[in-house]
Order: structure tokens, then C-alpha cells, then sequence
């Protein structure tokens, strides 16, 4: 169980959003069990413009870069997304004995800030493997039509 709410600090006391919500659930903890209580400071998520500019621009490079690399299989844009989400979101989930999974991040859990490093490694990757050149969101494009 993970239990999460927002919270700030006012006048030496700290002040936690949606009180009542938190002390319901505290009311359903069993009694007798230890648990962590946590404070981390909250970081500012992905932008919706990140992810525009990520599913608009980002995703359809990668996929036409790796069609032309021959991966005939990379039909959709989603598919792609999953190629990029395998190459650079992976992480292992271990236990005690050692054993371990494979997991993957989801854009949506990326600060802005660690969104911006991912798409900088997608655009290396996609220079150096997929032979092409991602366009930076401030970068100006020019459109020849045909």
C-alpha cells in the first residue's frame, strides 16, 4: 500500500491537502504493524507540451527511422513507443535473493527535467542508430511540399 497526498509548509506547521481523505485511510491501517511515514519534495511532471511535442514530432521520427532500418514490424506510432520505452525506461525490480524483472517508467511519471534528458538520449540514439535527426522543440522547421 502507498498511500500519497500534497502538502506544504505554513507558519512552522505542515499542512496536508484533502485532511480528511488522509485520515480515512489511516483509519482503515491495522493496528499493531509498522509503517514508513515519508516526506519527499513534489517535482514538477512532464508538461502537456512535452507530451505533444514527444507523440508529434519524437514518436513519428523514430518510427519512420526504424522502418527504413528495416523494422517492418514497427507499424504504429504506439509500437514505436515501445521500442523507445524498452531502450531507455527499463529498470529491474529486485528481491532479497536476487532475483529480478524487468519493468518499464511510463512518460507520465518523468519530472520535466528528466523528460528533457530522455528525449536528449532518444536523439542521440536516433542519430546514431536510426540515421535521423530528431528536431529540438524550439528548432525551426521548414516543410517543402511537393
Amino acid at each position: 500500500m502507498n498511500i500519497e497526498y500534497n502538502c506544504y509548509k505554513e507558519k512552522g506547521k505542515l499542512i496536508v491537502k484533502n485532511r480528511d481523505l488522509l485520515n480515512a485511510e489511516i483509519d482503515t491501517l491495522q493496528e499493531g504493524i509498522d509503517y514508513v511515514l515519508s516526506i519527499k519534495k513534489k517535482k514538477k511532471m512532464r508538461s502537456n507540451g512535452q507530451n505533444r511535442y514527444y507523440w508529434a514530432i519524437v514518436v513519428p521520427n523514430v518510427l519512420l527511422g526504424l522502418r527504413d532500418a528495416g523494422f517492418n514490424e514497427i507499424r504504429t506510432k504506439d509500437d514505436a513507443h515501445d521500442i523507445i520505452k524498452v531502450k531507455f525506461l527499463k529498470y529491474d525490480i529486485q528481491n532479497i535473493i536476487g532475483e529480478h524483472i524487468e519493468s518499464f517508467k511510463s512518460t507520465s511519471e518523468l519530472s520535466t527535467q528528466e523528460f528533457t534528458d530522455f528525449i536528449a538520449e532518444v536523439q542521440i540514439w536516433g542519430a546514431e542508430f536510426l540515421n535521423i535527426s530528431i528536431p529540438s522543440p524550439n528548432d525551426d522547421l521548414e516543410i517543402e511540399f511537393i
